[in-house]
């Protein structure tokens, strides 16, 4: 039987601890995988590049620290702690840290 619910983080300290990321570049932890939903954390050091690529399915990226360079839909943001940003399955983007940062990424599909 499956809970009705999970608390996967009770704030931005209790993420660092159950789910760190590495140092030395990016860093990609999982948080959850279920049917229909999963969860990262993406840790990047200040200059760190993640190129421009695709997800196959919908996605919500937010910005629980630092600030990066999000590159989508021929447009360039700059992104603090506390951005969110949804982008359907197949929109190319890149994200460039401009200081070391912290993303929790969400897959929906």
């Amino acid at each position: 039987m499956t809970n009705a619910f999970d608390v996967l983080s009770t704030g931005l300290a209790d993420l660092d601890e159950r789910y760190p990321g590495r140092t030395g570049g990016l860093a990609v932890g999982k948080v959850h995988d279920e049917p229909g939903l999963r969860v990262r954390t993406i840790a990047l050091d200040a200059g760190a590049v993640l190129e421009e690529h695709v997800a196959g399915v919908p996605v919500l990226i937010h910005v629980v620290g630092g600030r990066v360079q999000f590159d989508i839909g021929g447009a360039s943001h700059d992104l603090a702690a506390g951005a969110l940003v949804r982008a359907d399955g197949g929109v190319p983007h890149a994200v460039r840290a401009q200081e070391p940062s912290r993303l929790v990424l969400t897959l929906i599909g």
